[in-house]
């Protein structure tokens, strides 16, 4: 992505309805701090979608629900998908979403629309996710 902007993949479980859900939200900059020194600034997407990787069948899903569109900007830095799949069916070694270490792999492909100035100066921490 243009102008070294930083994204970082939070994941947890969350519920639904008396349900649990494996839920994930695409976060630009540190965390859901802001970042930015230019209260300006926004970058907005016109798709935005997630992929999880089946270890089993070795595809990568394509489900229509996790694409979307969003605006980040300076005091709404994330968005996500709140009920990607059952908790049950994540974390079931059978379903071949989690590999034996605990690993999920996943990818998020980003299509900016446009971006309105520039987010100035930006430190962030790289992390990962496991």
């Amino acid at each position: 992505i243009r102008q070294n902007m930083n994204w970082f993949l939070n994941c947890l479980k969350q519920k639904w309805e008396g349900e649990d859900y494996f839920g994930c939200g695409l976060v630009l900059g540190k965390d859901r701090r802001n970042d930015f020194h230019n209260s300006d600034w926004s970058c907005h997407l016109e798709g935005m979608s997630l992929l999880i990787f089946n270890h089993s069948d070795g595809t990568w899903s394509n489900d229509e629900s996790f694409k979307g569109k969003a605006v980040f900007k300076q005091d709404a830095n994330n968005s996500g998908w709140g009920k990607i799949k059952q908790w049950s069916k994540v974390i079931d070694p059978e379903s071949g979403f989690i590999k034996e270490n605990g690993e999920i792999y996943m990818k998020v492909h980003l299509k900016v629309a446009h971006l309105n100035g520039h987010p100035g100066k930006m430190v962030v921490k790289e992390k990962s996710i496991r």
